[in-house]
């Protein structure tokens, strides 16, 4: 219930700032408004991707853990393979979401450069 109000507290406190400066329809407070919004969603975005592959590293680990603890059961090695291909699998797609990552890091600098 508390985030509730917290997330209609929010907005309704940043409408109140800018009625109290007085510069609610002017261009130059638009145009800065939304560049500050598509570098918040570029922040986001990272955020997520980062959440994201944090889970791809620790499912990389948790199958790389399990290869190594059942190599050495004769019965088990093919089970052990399996979980090595997994453990590579989800490392190339954490490098890949890295990639995302440091493209959309490019796109937050230059916007920065460029509007900051």
């Amino acid at each position: 219930m508390k985030r509730f109000f917290l997330f209609l507290l929010v907005p309704l406190s940043a409408l109140l700032i800018s009625f109290s400066m007085g510069k609610k329809n002017s261009p130059e407070c638009t145009s800065s408004s939304q560049h500050e919004e598509e570098i918040e969603e570029i922040e986001c975005q990272i955020e997520k991707l980062k959440s994201m592959k944090k889970g791809y590293e620790s499912k990389a680990l948790y199958h790389e853990n399990q290869a190594e603890r059942l190599q050495f059961i004769q019965q088990e090695m093919q089970t052990a393979k399996k979980h090595w291909i997994m453990a590579e699998e989800n490392r190339e797609i954490a490098k890949k979401i890295q990639k995302d990552i440091d493209a959309l890091e490019e796109k937050k600098q230059s916007l920065l450069k460029k509007y900051g």
